[in-house]
């Protein structure tokens, strides 16, 4: 697995898995490897290694900062190749979000968006979306940043009001195991729809978009002890 930042000694492994990807059933050749880990009580760094030179293309790094105890995600990096090399850093505040961004190594811009009370962050990393959709059916303002991944260009982001609706909870085949799983639809008004299954930590075992695109956790390890 590839890391914008290795793991540091005083961090505390919480969690790792791959998901595999398909269209319709047939794998795309794309696979995306994560890691969690606890740099300190009541946080989690997220780490996600998206890797489809194989497959469909697309190619990033994500490196994330959770704050376990507001559910929510504070900062996060992500480097995204294609025709173009951009490293992009997100820091997200009560009302508003800045961007750093570097092309190809060049001077970095700055953005600043403002954004409304009790949003949420989406990410491009899947471990990190099942953090934010977990709990009760709600409508929420969510952002996510817009990539145009053969580019590889980080063209800021927006707002997407989203609606999570829990459906009834069923078990699930995850890596040769059959677990319970907690099942949510979630659709947003700029066309993010999708079903995934959630575990009792958050993590989502299965991912079910619209068109067809589906993620499967092929491997998962959770340390006993911890809960979401």
């Amino acid at each position: 697995m590839r890391q914008l930042h290795p793991v540091s000694f005083h961090e505390h492994f919480v969690a790792s898995g791959t998901y595999t990807f398909f269209q319709n059933d047939v794998p795309t050749g794309d696979v995306e490897h994560w890691t969690l880990h606890e740099p300190g009580a009541g946080a989690w760094t997220i780490r996600a290694d998206h890797d489809g030179r194989d497959g469909t293309g697309a190619n990033w790094l994500f490196e994330g900062f959770y704050n376990c105890t507001r559910r929510r995600i504070e900062r996060f990096d992500l480097s995204l190749y294609g025709a173009s090399h951009t490293e992009a850093k997100f820091i997200f505040e009560s009302d508003e979000l800045e961007i750093s961004l570097r092309l190809d190594g060049g001077v970095k811009d700055l953005l600043d968006i403002p954004l409304p009370p009790a949003y949420v962050v989406r990410s491009p990393a899947l471990v990190a979306d099942g953090l934010v959709v977990g709990g009760d059916s709600r409508t929420i303002a969510a952002f996510a940043p817009a990539l145009e991944i053969a580019a590889g260009l980080v063209q800021g982001g927006a707002l997407e009001t989203t609606t999570v609706a829990r459906l009834a909870d069923e078990p699930i085949e995850v890596a040769d195991r059959r677990l319970d799983a907690r099942v949510y639809r979630v659709h947003g008004d700029r066309g993010s729809d999708f079903t995934c299954w959630l575990d009792a930590y958050d993590i989502q075992l299965c991912h079910q978009s619209a068109s067809g695109l589906t993620a499967v956790l092929t491997q998962y390890v959770h340390r006993p002890e911890t809960t979401s």
